[in-house]
């Protein structure tokens, strides 16, 4: 590979590191303005059409996290940088993803706690691989 393609391949992963930290962010807004306006079954009206369509957009969201999350481990395996921040964070995605699912089945507390929680653990990873990924960049030149 040469050093032109390295840096190519090294500014990939960072922009998808990037973009799964702001997916990430997004997940947890969505999430919080359903838990704010309330479930589905709680509230009528308007409040039910917004909280729906919050709940909607949240899963079609995390499915594209979960998406980006392999894109990124797939990466750094590639590329031999943060090939453990990644996996974790792969892993809290996957876990997440599941919790969230549970979540919506049986209207579990606990399990909207493992949701936040495996929220938490993504991001932190998620933002160590990008500082690894930062400080291992190859210089352009």
């Amino acid at each position: 590979m040469t050093e032109h393609e390295k840096v190519a391949e090294t500014s990939r992963l960072g922009g998808r590191l990037r973009q799964v930290l702001a997916m990430l962010g997004a997940e947890f807004l969505l999430g919080m303005g359903a838990n704010l306006v309330g479930l589905p079954s709680e509230v009528k009206g308007a409040a039910h059409a917004v909280t729906l369509t919050l709940i909607g957009v949240h899963a079609l969201l995390a499915i594209g996290i979960v998406v980006v999350a392999f894109l990124v481990s797939r990466s750094a395996s590639e590329e031999q940088v943060a090939v453990r921040p990644t996996t974790i964070g792969g892993i809290s995605v996957a876990v997440t993803f599941v919790a969230g699912l549970g979540t919506l089945m049986t209207g579990s507390a606990w399990l909207s706690f493992v949701m936040a929680a495996g929220f938490l653990a993504a991001a932190a990873m998620y933002v160590a691989a990008y500082a690894e990924v930062s400080r291992r960049a190859p210089a352009v030149g």
